[in-house]
């Protein structure tokens, strides 16, 4: 290990994980490069620092999958997202979005010959590439290259809406909110309703609830 890599310490050693020991730590080897003129160690600092930011969020995104997919074996009676943003302070749209980044590894959504350039990009422009395979979009070769040589959020959430010009794969199961509350279900050419929401109610645990379901199951509003 490096003399400089004095943030991130190997998994049988103490991790400083207070915020403002962080930040010190970080100013303190800046002001070591600057005294000894040494523009190298402050260069490798920023790496690094850099690319535990891109691998963080990658990790979250696999702990989130992980511990979803298997929350039922802990027996724990509580909702999943819940407990998630009790325990660490995670948005619910962090907890709720994130597994869905990792699902295009683990289930093998994208095709190989894409996917490592995919999986490469940052956590935040894996977000809505993930949000649209999951809801039923389906993306040609064509669609896959532009995305890897997208290098930017923007140009990539362009592609995202020009693909979302297209139907949606027709084995691929959507589930809408209608403007008057019903759950309208589209799979292979059917269409269906599958209950409703009183989504005018005006109790404010009705509309909790509402927004749980909603947001967990990917439903899609109109």
């Amino acid at each position: 290990m490096s003399d400089d890599l004095l943030i991130i310490n190997s998994l049988d050693q103490d991790v400083v994980t207070d915020n403002e020991d962080v930040l010190l730590k970080i100013e303190q080897l800046i002001q070591e490069s600057i005294d000894t003129k040494d523009v190298y160690k402050a260069l490798n600092i920023c790496k690094q620092v850099y690319n535990v930011a891109l691998l963080s969020g990658k990790a979250l995104a696999k702990i989130l999958y992980l511990l979803q997919s298997n929350w039922s074996t802990f027996s724990i009676a509580d909702d999943f997202c819940d407990t998630l943003t009790a325990y660490t302070g995670m948005s619910r749209r962090t907890i709720l979005t994130y597994p869905s980044v990792y699902s295009m590894e683990a289930e093998n959504k994208i095709p190989e010959l894409y996917r490592d350039e995919i999986m490469a990009k940052n956590i935040k422009n894996l977000v809505p590439i993930a949000k649209t395979l999951e809801a039923g979009y389906e993306l040609d070769g064509e669609d896959w290259e532009d995305l890897v040589q997208a290098t930017d959020f923007s140009t990539i959430s362009a592609k995202l809406r020009d693909i979302k010009g297209k139907e949606p794969r027709p084995q691929a199961l959507i589930i809408t909110l209608e403007r008057d509350g019903t759950l309208q279900v589209v799979q292979n050419d059917t269409i269906c309703n599958c209950g409703w929401l009183d989504i005018e109610s005006d109790d404010p645990i009705t509309q909790k609830a509402i927004n749980r379901i909603v947001t967990s199951s990917g439903i899609m509003t109109r």
